[in-house]
């Protein structure tokens, strides 16, 4: 049975606009995470939104490529009635596969330098 998850990931404050920033899960410090069966990515929010004039996004890569999924922090708000759901983005593990390595990056593109939290929910646990 499917039972959906939420995980919290942030970034370390970037050195600089624009330089890209690995994002670590809150609860493992771990900033890839191995998924041993399929998955969906259902959901993605900031968590909480950024601070006026500061924007970010995001970018999924799987088994540490690049996937051209990207989610922007002005189309991520939990606050914000027009907001644009990423998913449902399906991660498919064949059976000799051995599993997908999921992990993100962020990048800050204005504004004052900041760490960058979200909430990435799945539909299953991992």
């Amino acid at each position: 049975m499917a039972v959906p998850i939420i995980r919290a990931y942030t970034t370390a404050v970037p050195g600089a606009l624009n330089q890209r920033t690995v994002v670590t899960d809150v609860i493992t410090g771990l900033a890839t995470q191995q998924l041993n069966r399929s998955n969906t990515i259902i959901d993605f929010t900031n968590n909480p939104d950024n601070a006026a004039g500061i924007t970010h996004f995001q970018q999924l890569f799987i088994n540490n490529l690049d996937t051209g999924v990207a989610m922007f922090s002005s189309n991520s708000s939990p606050t914000t009635a027009g907001r644009t759901l990423v998913g449902p983005i399906p991660i498919s593990v064949g059976a000799a596969a051995g599993g997908k390595q999921v992990s993100y990056f962020a990048t800050q593109t204005a504004g004052a330098l900041t760490a960058y939290p979200t909430l990435v929910k799945y539909a299953n646990l991992f």
